[in-house]
């Protein structure tokens, strides 16, 4: 039981990073200018 929680807990650390990745990408991409060599 436990070991369940844990993996859980991992998993929405894991998802929470995974999401906070995306909203900064978002951010960069609106902040920087269009003709701005990164993808």
């Amino acid at each position: 039981m436990h070991n369940f929680a844990t993996n859980e807990q991992t998993y929405h650390k894991k998802d929470f990073c995974l999401s906070y990745c995306n909203f900064l990408q978002q951010s960069l991409i609106t902040l920087l200018p269009p003709t701005s060599p990164y993808p």
